[in-house]
């Protein structure tokens, strides 16, 4: 059987966060295991405190599984702190992972600060060279590149100064834009577009649920572009089925 590894924080509710991803996993029969970055105290819809995991547990956790369980891919979410960041990026590098997808998560939906600012530096000095796919939305990708990004215009410019800058294939998650959502990739040759409806009352964890089934795509051996699609088309049908629903019928 396939393996993915999910390091990502700890959502109670279930509906993104680090047991969502081994919910995805599950759906696509590949293996799911993690570790914890961070312990947070939210609902569906805010997060209200987060604590970072201690750097020396999370290495020691992540270091013994790795002895013993090699994944075929790797889905990156919360991360909280820089010496998390920094303890990825060491274990990433000593085991050789690869199919490596960074959910580079930010802030919450209401605004809740999800790393420091030197996590931020740290994610994007130690981390992005390590990579498969980096899957920000127009906010994230915003700080990253120090563009504006609001419409469908912006997101084209920002996804290939991202690559110009970072040297890695980004997918621009793009629910925050103006008008219908569009998800734009571009690896520095391929530039895709994958369209969407927008729902009023989007669930939680939609950013969550698409990161992660794209590392199952990935954990099975299909390319990244592929991969993408088809987490695409995925993420499209559980959202669809979730109705009116806060949190995804996973």
């Amino acid at each position: 059987m396939k393996r993915a590894l999910a390091i990502s924080g700890f959502d109670p509710t279930g509906g993104a966060g680090i047991l969502l991803d081994i919910k995805v996993f599950s759906r696509f029969e590949v293996y799911g295991y993690g570790v914890i970055t961070a312990y947070t105290v939210q609902t569906p819809r805010d997060v209200l405190e987060i604590k970072p995991q201690d750097a020396s547990t999370f290495r020691k956790a992540l270091q013994t599984l790795l002895y013993h369980l090699s994944p075929n891919a790797v889905k990156i979410g919360m991360l909280a702190s820089s010496e998390l960041v920094n303890e990825t990026a060491m274990l990433i590098k000593r085991f050789s992972l690869k199919n490596i997808v960074l959910d580079p998560i930010l802030k919450s939906k209401n605004g809740y600060p999800l790393i420091t600012d030197e996590g931020i530096k740290e994610m994007i000095y130690r981390l992005f060279p390590l990579v498969a796919l980096v899957m920000p939305n127009a906010d994230e990708i915003s700080t990253f590149t120090g563009m504006e990004v609001k419409n469908i215009e912006n997101a084209r410019i920002a996804v290939r100064e991202f690559y110009k800058s970072f040297k890695v294939p980004v997918l621009l998650k793009g629910g925050h834009l103006d008008g219908e959502p569009v998800d734009i990739f571009y690896d520095g040759n391929n530039l895709l577009e994958f369209g969407g409806k927008r729902k009023r009352n989007s669930p939680h964890g939609t950013g969550c649920l698409l990161s992660a089934a794209c590392t199952a795509i990935l954990a099975k051996g299909t390319k990244l572009d592929d991969a993408i699609a088809g987490a695409k088309k995925f993420t499209a049908m559980i959202i669809k089925s979730a109705g009116n629903e806060p949190l995804l019928p996973l």
